[in-house]
C-alpha cells in the first residue's frame, strides 16, 4: 500500500514538471521600442511668384537630414520645386526614423513684371550733378511715375548728387520692385572758363567764344556751356544783362562761375529827307573805299550807307579825308575821327531795288560833321554822329543824320 502511494506522488510531480516546461517554450517575444526624431522643414522662400522655384531643407537637431521626401498638399514632389500656379500650398517632409516635419506654407502670387532701374548720366557721377533715373520693365518698356527710393526713402528724379555711396530702388504698384542700384558720387575735377575778351564786359549780339580748361590748363573741347543755368551753344550770341557762366563735363564742374556783363546796344536816332519826304533809319555802315587821286593830291575815300527802317531803300554819302604819304611811298588813311578836314562829295538815295531816286551834284554846297565818339563794344563797330545838309540844283533841301553804332568795313579804328 505504501509503495502504491509513493508512486502516485512521483507521477504527479512529473506531470507538473512537464507542464511547466511546456509553458516556458511557448512565450511570445516583445519587439524593442523605436523613438522617432523630430524633423524641421525650411524653405528658402515662402512668398513667391508663379514660375519661381523653392528649395527645401530638412534638419534634425541642427543637422541636415538627407534622403527626405517632400510632400506638397500630401502629394510627393521634387526638391527643388517650381510652382507654376498661383495659390497657397502646404509642404511637409518625411524620412525614415523621423517624425513628419512641420508644415511650411508657400504663397504663390501672379507673376508681375520686374522693374529695372538705371541712370541716364554717364559715369562718373560727381557732386551736385543732376542724376536722371530711368525705369523700365524687364521687357524693356519704359515705366512712368515709378517711385525712386534712396536708402529706403522717397527721393526726387532728377536727384542732386551728394558725395558718398547711395542705394536706390524703384517701386510701383503692379510691378516687382527693382534690384538695388548702387551709385557712387565723387568730388568733381574743377573747370575754369574764360572768353576771348580780356575784360568780361561785351555788347549784346556779339558771338562770345568760351574756352574751358582743367586744372592743368589743358583745353577741354567738349565741355557743355550753361548761361544762368540754361544750356547754350559755343559760341553764344550774347544777350544784354548780367550773366553767370558755367562749364560742365562728365567728372568735372565749374566751381566758380564766370561773371560777364553784356551791354545793350546804345540807342540810335537817324533819318534822311529829300523831296519833302522824311525816312526813318535804323542802321548805317562806314566803308573805306581806298585812295583817290584828285588834282595831284591823294585822298582817302569813304562811303556811308544808311538804311531805312522799313527796308524801302537807303542813302549813300561819299566823302574824302586826307591821306598820309609814308616814306616807303604807301599811304595811310586818316579816318573821320582824326580830322575835321572832310570834303563832302555826293549824296544819293536809292529805292529797295537799288535804283537812284535822288542824287545831289558834286558842285553843290554841303555842310556837315562826322564825329566818332568811341569804338563800340561790338567788334568792328564804332559809335559816331554824322549830320549833313545840302541843296539840289533845283534848290530842294536834302538832309541826313545818324547818331549810333555803325559797322566799319575795310578799316580798323
Amino acid at each position: 500500500m505504501r509503495k502504491i502511494f509513493n508512486l502516485m506522488i512521483l507521477t504527479c510531480f512529473a506531470v507538473i514538471g512537464l507542464s511547466c516546461s511546456s509553458d516556458d517554450n511557448n512565450t511570445t517575444p516583445v519587439d524593442p521600442v523605436v523613438v522617432e526624431k523630430p524633423l524641421e522643414l525650411i524653405a528658402d522662400q515662402t512668398e513667391i511668384f508663379a514660375g519661381d522655384t523653392v528649395k527645401f531643407t530638412a534638419r534634425s537637431e541642427k543637422e541636415v537630414v538627407e534622403d527626405v521626401e517632400i510632400f506638397i498638399d500630401q502629394v510627393k514632389a521634387t526638391n527643388p520645386y517650381t510652382f507654376e500656379q498661383i495659390g497657397q500650398y502646404k509642404v511637409t517632409a518625411k524620412a525614415k526614423g523621423y517624425k513628419t516635419s512641420n508644415t511650411v506654407t508657400i504663397t504663390v502670387e501672379e507673376k508681375l513684371p520686374i522693374l529695372v532701374l538705371s541712370i541716364e548720366n554717364p559715369l562718373p557721377i560727381v557732386d551736385r550733378m543732376l542724376v536722371t533715373f530711368i525705369v523700365k520693365d524687364n521687357n524693356g518698356e519704359l515705366v512712368e511715375d515709378a517711385e525712386i527710393l534712396l536708402d529706403g526713402k522717397k527721393t526726387m528724379n532728377p536727384w542732386p548728387a551728394e558725395i558718398g555711396e547711395h542705394s536706390f530702388i524703384a517701386t510701383k504698384e503692379g510691378y516687382q520692385t527693382s534690384d538695388e542700384l548702387k551709385v557712387t558720387v565723387i568730388e568733381p575735377e574743377p573747370l575754369f572758363i574764360t572768353t576771348q575778351f580780356g575784360e568780361n564786359t561785351i555788347m549784346e549780339e556779339m558771338d562770345v567764344h568760351f574756352t574751358v580748361r582743367d586744372k592743368n590748363n589743358t583745353i577741354i573741347k567738349d565741355a557743355r556751356i550753361f548761361v544762368n543755368g540754361h544750356s547754350v551753344s559755343n559760341p553764344w550770341k550774347a544777350t544784354a544783362g548780367q550773366h553767370l557762366v558755367r562749364a560742365y563735363k562728365d567728372g568735372y564742374i565749374t566751381k566758380e562761375p564766370l561773371e560777364i556783363t553784356v551791354n545793350a546796344y546804345p540807342t540810335y536816332t537817324g533819318f534822311y529827307s529829300y523831296d519833302d519826304q522824311t525816312i526813318e533809319v535804323n542802321a548805317s555802315e562806314l566803308t573805306f573805299k581806298g585812295f583817290e587821286l584828285i588834282d595831284s593830291t591823294v585822298y582817302s575815300l569813304w562811303w556811308e550807307n544808311t538804311y531805312s527802317s522799313n527796308n524801302q531803300g537807303y542813302c549813300t554819302v561819299e566823302f574824302l579825308t586826307p591821306a598820309i604819304h609814308n616814306p616807303d611811298g604807301s599811304y595811310t588813311a586818316v579816318n573821320p575821327s582824326k580830322t575835321t578836314d572832310i570834303t563832302w562829295l555826293n549824296a544819293r538815295v536809292y529805292d529797295k531795288d537799288n535804283f537812284w531816286i535822288f542824287s545831289s551834284s558834286y558842285s553843290e554846297d554841303f555842310t556837315g560833321i562826322y564825329q566818332v565818339t568811341n569804338v563800340s563794344g561790338r567788334l568792328g563797330y564804332i559809335h559816331a554822329n554824322y549830320h549833313l545838309k545840302t541843296k539840289t540844283g533845283a534848290n530842294k533841301p536834302f538832309e541826313i543824320e545818324f547818331d549810333g553804332d555803325r559797322k566799319v568795313i575795310n578799316y580798323n579804328f
